[in-house]
């Protein structure tokens, strides 16, 4: 996605810096590792990370469909490239 864009510059109207700058902010890092599916390994982290079952007792955290909530979570703002995980907003 990113490199589409630079591949256009300058003629997209955007300074390189801006491009770049988004770039880091877009970029959630690398995901291959012992799972081998990089849009899951992502989506666990991302539920810990922004905590988004914290108000679930912990008897019901293991409930939560991680492989639905993933689909849902690339279909509508996330994308993977080769195990790298960009933020579409």
């Amino acid at each position: 996605m990113y490199c589409r864009q630079t591949n256009y510059w300058p003629s997209n109207g955007y300074e390189l810096d801006d491009q770049l700058e988004g770039f880091r902010e877009s970029y959630r890092g690398f995901f291959g590792g012992s799972m081998k599916d990089p849009e899951l390994e992502y989506t666990y982290q991302y539920a810990e990370e922004t905590g988004l079952l914290s108000s679930v007792p912990s008897t019901l955290e293991k409930y939560l469909d991680y492989e639905a909530f993933a689909r849902d979570l690339f279909l509508e703002g996330y994308s993977e490239y080769d195990g790298h995980v960009f933020s579409d907003h």
